[in-house]
Order: structure tokens, then C-alpha cells, then sequence
């Protein structure tokens, strides 16, 4: 039997309105305004569909989604080696609802996201436990980057709550990944 290989890709995805504003990635960004698993899903695949035409329709549907994260904006995609490219530059230009529209799209509108996202790759890894790996590092980065501005920050008082709360949450990230990966 033969092995598939696979690419893992770790995407940042931020919201439009943030990279305009210069915002910076923190954990506490509401994920309400991201989108769900599915809709980036979706777009994922017809942005593929629409970039490589019928080239990009095999590619789009072996593309998956192994963990998605609004809260900390971290996705994790993964796709066969051979089309890791494609499926790179896919994420680059992901389209934006307006295109969808006019393409002839039919967006489900959930009450949720409503705005565009723009879509980073981070890094590109050839196995699962790589790409856990990679995954677990950045988001201790992201949580101590925050524990770091909680206690620098006046209006916040030093409090041992905030810090536990977000230990707690880095935890149940890194157990949510761990689960999704195995």
C-alpha cells in the first residue's frame, strides 16, 4: 500500500479590517468576527477552484482542515505534497466576499463572520508531528506574549486570575490539538 504524503501548512488568518488598522495578533480578539471551519473551508476551496480551474479542483477537495482556532486565529491545513504550491498561493489570495458575489457564489450567512480575512502562511511541514509541534510553539508564544502585556499593562491589575485563565485556555488549545492531530 502506498503512503500519501501529505504538507501541513500553519496559517495566521486576520481579520481585513485589523491589517488596515495595524493591529496586533493577540489571543483576546473576539471570534465572533472570524469565520467558521466551514466557510473558511469553503472559500479555501473555490479560491483554489477559481486561481487553477479545473487543474485546482483535485487539490481543493484533498484540502482539510485539521484544526481551526478563532480565538487564537491559527489554522492548520493540510494537502497532498505535490500541490503544497497551489495550495500556498490559494491562501495568499484568498477571495473576498465580494468576489465570491460576483462570481455567482451563494454565501451561507451565519450570524456570525460578515468580514474578510486575509490568510498568512507561517511555516510548511512535512509530517503531523511536525506541524504539532510547530503549532504548540506558537501558540505558547501567542500566550506569553499575552501573560507578558498583562502585567506590563496598568489599567489590567496584577492579577494571578488573568495569568491562570490564561494558562487554562493555552492548555485547552494544546489538548484540543493533540486530540485533532492523533
Amino acid at each position: 500500500m502506498v503512503r500519501h504524503k501529505n504538507r501541513w501548512l500553519l496559517v495566521k488568518v486576520e481579520l481585513a479590517d485589523d491589517i488596515r488598522k495595524n493591529k496586533r495578533l493577540s489571543v483576546g480578539t473576539s471570534p465572533e468576527l472570524f469565520p467558521s471551519k466551514k466557510e473558511f473551508t469553503t472559500r479555501l476551496r473555490r479560491t483554489i477552484t477559481w486561481c487553477f480551474g479545473v487543474a485546482g479542483e483535485g487539490p481543493s477537495h484533498d484540502t482539510q482542515i485539521r484544526f481551526f482556532d478563532a480565538e487564537t486565529q491559527l489554522v492548520l491545513v493540510r494537502g497532498p505534497r505535490q500541490y503544497c504550491e497551489m495550495i500556498r498561493s490559494s491562501l495568499t489570495l484568498l477571495l473576498t466576499r465580494k468576489q465570491l458575489l460576483s462570481l455567482g457564489e451563494r454565501l451561507v450567512d451565519d450570524a456570525g463572520s460578515t468580514s474578510d480575512y486575509c490568510a498568512s502562511v507561517i511555516s510548511v511541514h512535512g509530517s503531523a508531528r511536525t506541524a504539532k509541534i510547530a503549532t504548540f510553539r506558537k501558540l505558547r508564544e501567542l500566550y506569553r506574549r499575552e501573560i507578558e502585556e498583562s502585567r506590563t499593562d496598568n489599567s489590567v491589575p496584577n492579577d494571578e486570575k488573568v495569568e491562570k485563565n490564561l494558562c487554562i485556555a493555552l492548555q485547552e488549545r494544546l489538548t484540543m490539538i493533540q486530540n485533532n492531530l492523533n
